[in-house]
C-alpha cells in the first residue's frame, strides 16, 4: 500500500512540472510589438512553475543525508488577485528510506487591506525503514 501512495505523489509532481508549457527567451525583438512594461502593481505578477533538486547533509531530524526533488505548479491564477497551486517534494535518504509531501493551496490578495489570505491541504508520508508514517494537514495563513 505504501509504494502506490509514494508513486502517486511523485507522479503528480512530475506530471505538473513536465506538462506546463515552456516559454523560451529570444535575443531578437520585433520593433513593431511594444515590450510589456512593469508598473510595480500586483496585477503584473504572474507566478511560473518551477522544479528543483538538492542534496542535504545530516542535520536536525535526519541522521542520514538525503536527496530531494521538488516542484511548484500554479493550477489557476488571476494575476494580482488569486492563485491556486500544487507543490510537492520527494525525499530519498541515503539509507534507502523515502518520504514525500504534496500540498494543494489557494491564496487571495485583498488590495483594499493590502493582505494575502490563503489556505492549504497537505499529505505527507515518511518511511523510516521500520514503519511508515502518514500525515494529513490543513492550514490558514494571513500575511
Amino acid at each position: 500500500m505504501k509504494k502506490p501512495a509514494q508513486a502517486f505523489c511523485v507522479g503528480l509532481v512530475f506530471f505538473g512540472a513536465l506538462t506546463h508549457p515552456v516559454v523560451a527567451q529570444t535575443s531578437e525583438t520585433d520593433s513593431s510589438t511594444p515590450l510589456p512594461s512593469s508598473t510595480g502593481q500586483a496585477g503584473d505578477l504572474k507566478v511560473l512553475p518551477r522544479i528543483g533538486a538538492s542534496f542535504t547533509t545530516t542535520g536536525a531530524g535526519y541522521e542520514e543525508p538525503f536527496f530531494s526533488l521538488e516542484g511548484f505548479v500554479p493550477l489557476q491564477q488571476t494575476p494580482g488577485s488569486n492563485l491556486t497551486f500544487l507543490e510537492g517534494r520527494a525525499l530519498v535518504l541515503t539509507d534507502s528510506t523515502f518520504g514525500t509531501n504534496l500540498i494543494l493551496g489557494q491564496r487571495f490578495y485583498r488590495p483594499s487591506q493590502n493582505i494575502v489570505l490563503g489556505g492549504y491541504l497537505s499529505y505527507d508520508v515518511r518511511d523510516t525503514g521500520k514503519t511508515t508514517f502518514h500525515q494529513i494537514g490543513a492550514g490558514f495563513e494571513k500575511r
